[in-house]
């Protein structure tokens, strides 16, 4: 959540949040470290309405082409968490 907070504090959106844009690093089993990558979809804007990213992640907005701000990103990590926590979508 710090690098998504961090995105969001500068005006950007990823706009592509997924599992597999989330790496996982493990130094130890309690000392771990979460990454947010692939930045090719990122914009800078608080105004957007390009449709793009990952179909099952993306929030309702995108797919119908409203405008939309960076409380798309929210949406992805929580399907993301979802499917971690339950194991499908």
């Amino acid at each position: 959540l710090n690098a998504l907070d961090y995105l969001h504090s500068r005006k950007i959106v990823h706009r592509d949040l997924k599992p597999e844009n989330i790496l996982v690093q493990c130094r130890e089993p309690a000392n771990f470290c979460i990454k947010i990558a692939d930045f090719r979809l990122a914009k800078g804007d608080s105004f957007l309405k390009t449709y793009c990213g990952t179909q099952l992640y993306a929030a309702l907005e995108i797919w119908k082409n409203h405008p939309y701000t960076a409380k798309v990103d929210i949406w992805s990590l929580g399907v993301i968490a979802f499917k971690y926590a339950y194991g499908r979508l």
